[in-house]
């Protein structure tokens, strides 16, 4: 259908209610950062921008813009100026946004290295007080006990924002901290969508506390064989993708910059979600998971496998139509559902209790888990924190975890 008549909003955009001065609003996160700062709309439109799937036209959204204001008579003039409006600020599916996105794609692609999106933004860009700020965390942690970081396969770490689950980051990292560990592989959220399952970067990561150099012969080994459709084509989404870049804050201070990574970002897990499919069944994600599993296998490198993920995401912000309070308790045990299925190597039975559920508490990180599950198995785990992070503004929550995985 023709884009100007039948407009379309981008499906990784997101709206979150706020109130300015009284008023009632909802403004947009953009994870490519396209759209203005400060873009706002009435809270009411939520209905509106709920229509504008591709499938209604003008008429179609003049007739749910006049039932949002009582009847109140909209030309298809003052439709026309809002889709104008939308698309202006790059939340269509349109030409001026594939245009804008191509433009940054080119930029990407000319970089050497992946340069850090959100330093001086999520966490401080000063090496010394990011230093600092981790060390002043680990402090106020209890005693670290008796361990071996030697024997740790795997770590689980939220990417939510860092000072919001600042004791969940420090306490997990610092598990691994004189373990040998010479590769870390890194499996993050593609919260962009692109295409393939997976999107992999041979871009090395640079952090204020110096650069992650990215095993490029392991990538290269890794993209090997594959089905169509299991990797992305482009390492774009790499770009803005918080949920590596959190990551490699942390290995960069615990582990040093002599570490190596592979950087993967996990995706597609609706497509499965969606059709009932087992994502176990499909010949795209076996094919990767055996490819990286043994190519793991066969590393020189002690190797650290990364899941960079959240848990449950409630509340207005996420689409529940009530705030989080109401539904807190119901997810956090849909969570302990989900980490007493890592906690034993029950890969399958993560993607399944998700798929039994409809995921109602759209947890932020399932493609993640069932990969990195597959690949550390059944082993001695323990679960550090399990913690929530409220939003009162919003009447939203996010709730995450950290977890540390040792050889069996």
């Amino acid at each position: 259908m023709d884009e100007t008549t039948h407009p379309r909003l981008r499906n990784d955009i997101q709206a979150i209610p706020i109130t300015v001065e009284g008023q009632q609003l909802i403004t947009f996160t953009d994870p490519l950062r396209l759209s203005a700062t400060g873009f706002a709309m009435d809270r009411r439109a939520i209905p509106l921008l709920a229509m504008m799937d591709g499938r209604n036209d003008l008429r179609d959204i003049q007739t749910g813009l006049m039932r949002i204001t009582g009847g109140t008579v909209v030309s298809i003039a003052e439709v026309q100026a809002l889709v104008e409006q939308l698309d202006k600020a790059f939340l269509l599916e349109s030409e001026a946004f594939r245009e804008r996105k191509n433009a940054l794609m080119k930029e990407f692609a000319r970089w050497a290295r992946r340069e850090p999106a959100l330093a001086g933004r999520s966490y401080d860009a000063d090496p010394e007080r990011l230093t600092s700020f981790m060390q002043t965390v680990e402090q106020g942690l209890a005693p670290l006990p008796e361990h071996d970081p030697t024997g740790v396969t795997g770590i689980l770490a939220p990417h939510i924002d860092i000072a919001a689950a600042q004791q969940a980051y420090v306490d997990v990292y610092r598990r691994v901290t004189g373990g040998g560990h010479g590769l870390a592989v890194i499996l993050g959220i593609n919260h962009h969508g692109g295409d393939g399952l997976f999107c992999l970067s041979a871009k090395d990561y640079v952090t204020p506390l110096g650069v992650l150099e990215t095993d490029r012969e392991m990538v290269e080994e890794l993209k090997q064989d594959l089905p169509e459709g299991t990797l992305a084509e482009y390492d774009f989404d790499h770009m803005m993708e918080h949920s590596i870049e959190f990551q490699t804050v942390f290995l960069a201070h615990y582990l040093g910059t002599g570490l190596k990574i592979v950087p993967i970002l996990c995706g597609g897990i609706h497509e499965f979600l969606s059709s009932g499919a087992d994502p176990f069944e499909d010949v795209r994600f076996c094919a990767f998971r055996d490819n990286l599993r043994r190519i793991i296998g066969e590393s020189a490198l002690r190797t650290l496998l990364v899941s960079g993920v959240d848990f449950s995401h409630v509340g207005r912000k996420f689409g529940h139509g009530v705030p989080a309070e109401s539904l807190l308790e119901r997810a956090r045990a849909n969570d302990r559902v989900i980490i007493d299925h890592l906690l034993h190597g029950r890969a399958r039975d993560i993607y399944r209790h998700c798929l039994a559920t409809g995921d109602q508490f759209n947890v932020c990180g399932i493609a993640s888990m069932v990969l990195f599950s597959s690949l550390v198995g059944p082993c001695r785990a323990e679960l550090l924190h399990h913690g929530t992070y409220d939003e009162p503004a919003t009447g939203s929550a996010v709730t995450f975890a950290s977890m540390v995985f040792a050889g069996s």
